[in-house]
């Protein structure tokens, strides 16, 4: 009676350990593509989850515990093609249009009460970063960034998909299953 209570006592230990891991940080990770003709600008942005309002109008002025990285490439424009780090933007604004937005699917064309999410018009949200100098790109108007500062091709948001959601890794849960094991059997031993 006395090793099985230790059992669940070791059982009950290692929940607790696990608890709180259902609750950390959970970087959600979009990647994009803004286009106009041959001038694209491609990459990902990394969100810390928790701190990303959905539904909600989210405007983060960076350096910002919201924005864990910026990785963008500009090409094909007639001016500000290059590689832009977070460094590189002092605001990022990402609005649902007062949609509840799937990450689990592509998110451009998603319903808002206003159309469809991505639709540059100002009615459906937006999704823009602005940068502190060129060549960098910067928004320059809803789902539309203009690169070299805004001062050369207006790409419009063309593909957003949604997060990379983060997983156990099965060797974190052989791990743990070890600990497991390993309580119960030293448990044992001393019961």
């Amino acid at each position: 009676m006395r090793a099985n209570r230790s059992w669940l006592l070791a059982a009950g230990f290692i929940l607790a350990i696990l608890a709180p891991l259902s609750v950390l940080a959970a970087p959600l990770t979009i990647s994009f593509k803004y286009q106009q003709g041959a001038a694209t600008a491609v990459g990902s942005i990394t969100f810390e989850g928790s701190l990303l309002a959905n539904p909600g109008s989210n405007t983060f002025f960076l350096p910002d515990p919201a924005v864990l990285n910026i990785d963008m490439t500009v090409s094909g424009a007639s001016a500000g093609n290059g590689h832009f780090v977070t460094a590189d933007f002092n605001q990022v604004r990402f609005s649902t249009g007062g949609a509840t937005l799937d990450f689990g699917r592509p998110l451009v064309g998603q319903p808002t009460p206003g159309g469809p999410w991505g639709t540059p018009s100002g009615c459906c949200g937006d999704f823009n970063f602005f940068s502190a100098a060129a060549p960098a790109p910067d928004g320059v108007f809803y789902f539309t960034l203009g690169a070299n500062n805004g001062g050369a091709n207006a790409m419009v948001l063309a593909s957003a998909i949604g997060p990379t959601v983060p997983t156990v890794d099965g060797w974190l849960l052989a791990v743990l299953a070890v600990m497991l094991v390993t309580i119960g059997v030293a448990v044992q031993r001393r019961a």
